[in-house]
């Protein structure tokens, strides 16, 4: 069975699962993800409070042998969810522009303003009711 697991940022699962995560400032909130499967993390990824509405995902990871299957919107769709339980309205995210169509399918907006040369940033309004989390190949 897979399970999402949310940890700090600072625990040495995450530091072992993403050795090249961005880091997370002492004063900074961020939260992590890993997806496990028999307690072994496969996917997952890294979320950080800008303001008390708006976050940013700041990295996201799939273990190469399982990409290309969807995993790494799943990352995706539990960080937003994460995201409303927090309390936030809004989410970030510069990711790697195989996904950009992929995120603008999604509800994801591109903001040029906020953009750096060559990585396109894009942005969400989470809206509506939350959703229960999901099982891996269910619907949406």
């Amino acid at each position: 069975m897979v399970k999402p697991v949310f940890l700090s940022c600072s625990d040495p699962e995450v530091a072992s699962f993403f050795p090249s995560r961005p880091r997370i400032g002492d004063d900074e909130i961020g939260i992590a993800l890993l997806l496990k499967k028999d307690d072994v993390p496969f996917a997952g990824g890294i979320v950080k409070k800008i303001d008390p509405e708006n976050y940013e995902i700041v990295y996201l990871y799939v273990l190469e042998k399982l990409r290309q299957k969807g995993l790494g919107s799943l990352v995706i769709r539990f960080l937003e969810e994460k995201v409303r339980t927090m309390g936030g309205r809004y989410v970030l995210i510069a990711p790697p522009l195989f996904l950009v169509d992929h995120l603008e399918d999604d509800g994801y907006l591109y903001f040029p303003g906020a953009s750096e040369k060559g990585k396109p940033r894009l942005g969400k309004t989470l809206e509506g009711e939350l959703r229960p989390y999901f099982s891996i190949g269910g619907k949406r």
